[in-house]
């Protein structure tokens, strides 16, 4: 597994982390970076293609605002996150897949496991195990939050965390 960061790290905005393992790729968010120049991703064509599924930690424009872009280059696979982040998007998502149909909260189904960060509502953070290895996105995780739920993630265990 290896794990390319095509924004976010270092910056406030772009949030943009690409998965692989062998041929096949996943992408936790696709965000902007507001008032820059270069506000896209640093994913390339190749990785694009690669591309299985994208996940969503949650709707604000850093984590969610280079979607059209990453649509606009031919991709085409389900794009999952929860509900309420699907409906917070400010542009129509076809291919949009909610999280709770693909694996219940706070339970490891298909390789993920997920729960509420507090961040925002219907934001997440996300344990994907992928071949013996997991990563933890941690997804602007805001325990003490008054407003928003949170899953508390303490005891979760992975190789990786972001």
């Amino acid at each position: 597994m290896e794990l390319y960061i095509a924004g976010g790290v270092g910056e406030h905005g772009r949030n943009c982390f690409f998965l692989q393992n062998g041929g096949d790729a996943i992408l936790v968010d696709c965000g902007l970076m507001a008032g820059s120049d270069d506000p896209l991703p640093r994913l390339t064509e190749s990785q694009i293609r690669k591309l299985k599924a994208v996940f969503l930690t949650h709707s604000h424009a850093d984590h969610t605002g280079a979607l059209p872009w990453l649509l606009r280059q031919g991709y085409t696979g389900p794009i999952i996150s929860t509900t309420p982040t699907l409906q917070q998007l400010p542009f129509i998502v076809q291919n949009a897949v909610a999280l709770e149909q693909v694996a219940p909260r706070n339970e490891k189904c298909n390789g993920i496991t997920w729960g509420l960060s507090g961040h925002c509502e219907g934001s997440v953070w996300l344990k994907l195990d992928w071949d013996d290895k997991a990563i933890l996105f941690s997804g602007d995780y805001t325990e003490q939050s008054a407003v928003y739920p949170c899953d508390v993630l303490r005891n979760q265990v992975a190789d990786l965390a972001v």
